[in-house]
């Protein structure tokens, strides 16, 4: 059996941490709300870059045979989180092939039937700063400070109200500025009559 020498690509860090992010979630977003540290810091960002490009893998041990397997952890950006997005889209594209979510309505040439809608929400920055809009994008408070939060889900709730069941795919991207503008597609049980402008 031959012995195989792999070679590993040695990643420049910008930080000490060796990719390792130092933050627990809740005390982050209470350190950014009450404004001991922004999103623009650059040591948090650096940090950040460096967790996202380091390859953390979780250990498996088989208690049977005490063999220790290592798997590469899925993590936004990575080819495991990609491969588990893309089988997630690839559900919905079946889902969707071969229906009609489009046609026009007699008699007026801008207006048409649609079941499909897309939505992108964006933030009032009077409002709002950029790590206001961010936690306000999390579906449970954070102990210990008071911000708005859930906001997504209210926005789903109230489309439901105005068009009845439906199903959402969301995307939280975030714009150049730095705020987040959540991308929704929303696909209706009943088609309703949209004009185009």
């Amino acid at each position: 059996m031959k012995n195989v020498l792999q070679r590993v690509r040695r990643i420049e860090r910008r930080t000490g941490n060796g990719g390792a992010w130092s933050h627990e979630t809740d005390a982050l977003i209470r350190e950014l709300l009450s404004k001991q540290l922004s999103l623009d810091d650059p040591e948090l960002q650096a940090e950040l870059l460096d967790w996202i490009e380091s390859e953390d893998r979780n250990k498996f041990l088989n208690l049977e045979s005490g063999e220790t397997i290592y798997a590469l952890s899925a993590k936004r950006g990575n080819k495991v989180y990609a491969t588990r997005k893309t089988k997630k889209r690839d559900r919905i594209k079946t889902a969707l092939d071969g229906k009609e979510f489009d046609v026009p309505v007699d008699g007026f040439r801008n207006r048409r039937w649609t079941r499909l809608l897309l939505v992108t929400t964006n933030f009032d920055r009077s409002q709002f700063s950029k790590e206001e809009a961010w936690a306000a994008l999390r579906s449970t408070p954070t102990e210990g400070i008071e911000y708005r939060y859930n906001v997504m889900n209210n926005l789903n709730a109230n489309i439901s109200k105005i068009f009845g069941k439906h199903g959402t795919l969301t995307a939280k991207e975030a714009q150049s500025s730095g705020y987040p503008a959540p991308h929704c597609i929303y696909v209706l049980d009943k088609p309703v009559m949209v004009r185009n402008t």
